[in-house]
């Protein structure tokens, strides 16, 4: 994340926009968290799928929606470093007219 801000990449952590919700909320049901999060990964250019994700239900389903609505996903386990991600995801961003 720090990588994209300082490259002046727009993005959104889902994670830390209702991680934890549960506690703060416990009478709100995952399906809104998860609905809420899906709204705003509709208008997203990339995904970026980070280590564990496959254990994640909703890091899952983010993955699976992102593949439905052609939106690019980027994986940090297929080799390329961190430079190499903000460049395709910069690239991308670029490709979608979204920059």
């Amino acid at each position: 994340a720090i990588k994209l801000a300082r490259k002046g990449i727009p993005f959104f952590c889902p994670h830390l926009n209702s991680n934890h919700m549960e506690v703060v909320a416990p009478d709100v049901d995952w399906g809104y968290w998860m609905k809420l999060d899906l709204a705003l990964l509709q208008h997203a250019s990339a995904i970026l799928m980070l280590p564990g994700w496959e254990g994640s239900p909703g890091a899952r389903k983010e993955h699976d929606f992102a593949w439905q609505h052609s939106i690019w996903v980027f994986y940090t386990s297929g080799g390329l470093t961190e430079d190499d991600l903000v460049t395709r995801i910069r690239d991308s961003l670029e490709y979608k007219g979204a920059s």
